[in-house]
């Protein structure tokens, strides 16, 4: 998870720095003043928080980005509780 949350990181970055050369705040570039850097740049930000948001919400527990009972998020099978005893039914006389 912590390489995966990395790699996001590093997305997010990139994607910065990208949109920033887009839209001619950070000079110095052949992207410097290219709008097809400030939208890609966007993109990646977008994807990179979303990987994040995504990563975390399994590392609190509840599960890829949807809070549902039983999960633990860690990829194991729902909790079952314990075998209940069915009692027949009674007969009418």
């Amino acid at each position: 998870m912590w390489l995966r949350l990395g790699i996001a990181d590093a997305l997010v970055g990139a994607g910065l720095i990208w949109l920033l050369q887009g839209l001619r705040v950070l000079p110095g570039s052949f992207m410097t003043g290219s709008p097809t850097w400030a939208v890609l740049g966007v993109m990646a930000v977008g994807l990179g928080v979303f990987v994040q948001v995504r990563l975390l919400g399994e590392r609190a527990g509840r599960g890829p980005g949807v809070s549902t009972p039983g999960r633990s998020g860690s990829g194991s099978k729902p909790r079952r509780g314990p075998a209940r005893k069915v009692r027949p039914r009674r007969q009418a006389r």
